[in-house]
């Protein structure tokens, strides 16, 4: 083959792959490669197939479909303690409590009472204002008086004692009342 017809077959071979066509068919059977070129050339039964420089890449494709979810994984390893924080913001001031106590408690005494033999009587001793009541309860002369006690307990700002007389002797008590300052 000459040089003239080597030319030819290197434009021909050249024309293919510009086109596209990654195979050339010779004219005959005795067709052979092009000697001389820097083209990758290699004979393929009857065929020449020349491979020519790579070309750009095209464009990216399409994502394809999602996967199947995996497997759950195993726990991971516990983190290290974090850094203290930051002090938070001072609180709103909270309401004022009660007052405290600033005087003593102080009792106070009914008049004298007297029970007749075989009788019951009453007698009440009330706190004054601005004061309240913590406790009560009664006194009498501690020799054998033939007095029981009824009743003894608060209503309201008062201490209330009812006794009986089991005695044959008239007696006498006084009810009592402890009460404490407020304010």
């Amino acid at each position: 083959m000459n040089a003239r017809a080597r030319r030819a077959a290197r434009v021909v071979v050249a024309s293919a792959v510009v086109m596209g066509v990654g195979v050339l068919a010779a004219p005959t059977a005795s067709a052979v490669a092009p000697p001389g070129g820097d083209d990758d050339c290699k004979r393929k039964g009857q065929h020449i197939i020349c491979r020519g420089p790579q070309g750009p890449a095209g464009p990216q494709g399409p994502a394809g479909p999602k996967g199947p979810k995996g497997p759950k994984g195993d726990m991971g390893k516990k983190g290290e303690k974090g850094d203290k924080g930051e002090k938070g913001d001072k609180g709103d001031q909270g309401p004022a409590g009660p007052s405290g106590v600033t005087k003593a408690p102080f009792h106070v005494y009914s008049a004298i009472t007297r029970v007749d033999p075989g009788n019951f009587s009453s007698a009440i001793a009330r706190c004054p204002a601005g004061t309240g009541v913590t406790g009560g309860g009664f006194q009498y002369r501690t020799e054998y008086s033939g007095l029981s006690v009824v009743t003894s307990h608060r209503v309201g700002q008062d201490w209330i004692v009812t006794m009986n007389n089991t005695g044959t002797e008239e007696r006498n008590f006084q009810a009592q009342v402890i009460c404490l300052p407020i304010g």
